[in-house]
């Protein structure tokens, strides 16, 4: 109706009506059609519902958006499929990756070197059915579908000629209002933390972190790794008596750098950590938890594809040569030597 309005008014503002009883009146411009909101053209506009500027017609007006489906692609928060925490399964005899979208509006892009790969995209939904009709296929070049809210996510697999190999790329695109942005206050544990201090539930590309406690504010990095706590028992053995913390991490990383930071590369590669300008640091035992599902958010290797008895590194000494660890995979707190290789999971304040 406003927009019926503005071209009224825009029409009768063409000329000027001079009623007899009146002997003048002051006339005004028309509005241009920019100001009216037709700043497109017509090949902006192909495949959408389109308007027409009644001054010129080859300026239009369309909603933005993609064409197909009318959501507009936030390129800018792309983020590699390799950087997705997927989950191999098998769901009707298919073997299948599943991708945790997750967000309300996705789409997910396939590219390789060639044309010869055909794959299947699958949507599933809350319980992991696969949605009747929704296997679609297509080429690897330009392999699309979308998911329709945040209880539906895709699995990719069931490829049916040629075959995927490491040059093919896949990328994660959200629609732009795809996901809700919180401000810092209202993140909850298990959202995905920002590089603008901002957390969603929805993983995008600035994604940095997960939110393990929101109570004390405090995010794991999605950038764990494997190495030692200690290059040697030797080392850890002339600081271990000073790494009693079970609440301050910091405090522990802080007295292994004292120490000589390169002789802890546990500590030293959350300390090298830069991302979204956080201070990195080795958690204490305390602050560290690692249950199934925020395991799976960090990264797939912390996950279902480790034993039970995998463990993360803590910043916390357990006598003269071991080091106080958490599992991955169930609760409850152990230890390892500290010249053992274990998961690393660096966190930080926020």
């Amino acid at each position: 109706m406003r927009k019926l309005l503005m071209i009224t008014s825009a029409i009768l503002g063409l000329g000027c009506l001079y009623p007899t009883t009146i002997s003048a009146q002051t006339c005004t411009a028309a509005p241009s059609c920019a100001d009216m909101g037709y700043t497109k053209t017509v090949s902006d506009c192909s495949g959408k519902t389109t308007l027409k500027c009644p001054f010129d017609l080859t300026k239009v007006s369309c909603e933005d958006g993609d064409s197909s489906s009318g959501g507009e692609w936030d390129w800018e928060n792309s983020i590699s499929c390799s950087e997705l925490n997927y989950t191999e399964v098998t769901l009707n005899g298919l073997e299948l990756y599943k991708m945790p979208l997750g967000t309300k509006g996705c789409y997910l892009h396939l590219g390789g070197q060639s044309y010869t790969s055909t794959v299947k995209l699958y949507v599933l939904d809350a319980e992991d059915n696969i949605l009747p009709g929704s296997g679609y296929s297509g080429s690897v070049y330009g392999s699309t579908t979308t998911c329709v809210d945040d209880k539906t996510t895709i699995a990719v697999g069931n490829i049916t000629t040629g075959s995927l190999s490491s040059s093919n790329t896949c990328m994660f695109i959200p629609y732009k209002g795809g996901f809700t942005v919180k401000d810092t206050s209202s993140c909850e544990v298990g959202d995905y933390y920002l590089d603008d201090n901002t957390c969603t539930s929805s993983l995008v590309g600035k994604a940095i972190g997960v939110v393990i406690d929101a109570k004390n504010r405090k995010i794991a990095s999605l950038k764990p790794t494997s190495t030692k706590f200690a290059t040697s028992l030797s080392d850890y053995e002339s600081v271990y008596s000073s790494l009693t913390s079970t609440t301050d991490g910091k405090g522990n990383t802080n007295k292994l750098i004292a120490a000589g930071v390169d002789k802890f590369p546990a500590a030293k590669y959350c300390n090298d950590l830069t991302d979204g300008g956080k201070s990195w640091y080795l958690p204490a035992t305390d602050e560290i938890v690692v249950p199934q599902a925020l395991a799976k958010k960090i990264n797939n290797s912390l996950s279902s594809s480790v034993t039970s008895s995998a463990r993360v590194l803590t910043s916390t000494s357990w006598g003269a040569t071991y080091i106080y660890c958490k599992y991955v995979n169930k609760e409850g707190t152990t230890w390892s030597e500290a010249n053992f290789t274990q998961f690393v999971l660096c966190i930080a304040k926020y």
